[in-house]
């Protein structure tokens, strides 16, 4: 499991995107489950066979994740690998749009 910890985050809304390289032997459900300080605030599966493509910052395709209520100052990222395939992320971005 991998896991991102974003500490002493003002409270906000925050659009979470990962950074993930696509090949066919990643899985078509790569959980990535977010939390907001101990508190689940849902998990989404993302098709690592294919190529980011929601967003793009810096010359580089994201995927987002979701947009999450952070009422604490600790919003944590987790990936599983209880997926159907290899899974992978090399960075989670948060950016507080409210």
């Amino acid at each position: 499991m991998a896991r991102w910890t974003f500490i002493d985050r003002a409270p906000g809304r925050y659009r979470v995107t990962a950074i993930c390289t696509s090949h066919a032997s990643r899985a078509t459900d790569a959980p990535f489950t977010l939390f907001n300080g101990g508190t689940l605030v849902g998990t989404v599966d993302v098709n690592q066979q294919l190529a980011p493509n929601d967003f793009l910052d810096g010359g580089i395709n994201r995927e987002d994740l979701m947009t999450v209520n952070v009422t604490g100052d600790t919003l944590v990222v987790k990936l599983s690998n209880n997926a159907n395939g290899y899974v992978m992320a090399d960075a989670i971005r948060i950016e507080r749009i409210g």
